[in-house]
């Protein structure tokens, strides 16, 4: 009976969520705590940001089912010692999404578990970063490049 609703489902084009293994809090924290002694050794200040923030704003504490941390940095603080620092410390570049003129976004991941760097930009009194989704496709006119996973 599973299998048939299974297909019943899909014929409707609704998919069922793939379940996700958890990754332990301490795994995240760890992460956490390690991208902000990296940045800061490199004379660079970050802060959390987007659901990591939310997190701790609203639960004092990690959402139960993120699975990343979100940091802001200024773009004008973006290093080119910032990769190598990450990987020295066992992270991997997992993506870079838009460029150092807009929009910029590092993702790193170790033990299962990504960091975003996210870098903010300043226009007026206001401030933005990009977001990103690793499957979209800019055309060429737009001036923005093309989200890549490395």
């Amino acid at each position: 009976m599973a299998h048939l609703k299974s297909i019943l489902l899909g014929l409707l084009g609704i998919r069922k969520r793939r379940q996700v293994e958890a990754i332990p809090k301490q795994v995240v924290f760890r992460n956490l705590l390690d991208a902000n002694s990296i940045l800061n050794s490199l004379g660079i200040r970050c802060w959390l940001t987007d659901g990591t923030l939310l997190g701790f704003l609203r639960e004092k504490d990690l959402i139960e089912h993120d699975r990343d941390v979100d940091l802001g940095v200024r773009i004008e603080d973006y290093s080119d010692a910032i990769i190598p620092e990450f990987g020295k410390q066992g992270f991997e570049l997992k993506y870079v999404l838009g460029e150092k003129r807009q929009g910029l976004e590092l993702s790193f991941i170790r033990a299962g578990a990504k960091v975003d760097l996210f870098f903010f930009y300043r226009e007026g009194d206001r401030m933005w970063h990009g977001a990103w989704q690793t499957n979209c496709r800019f055309s060429e006119e737009s001036g923005v490049s093309k989200g890549r996973e490395v």
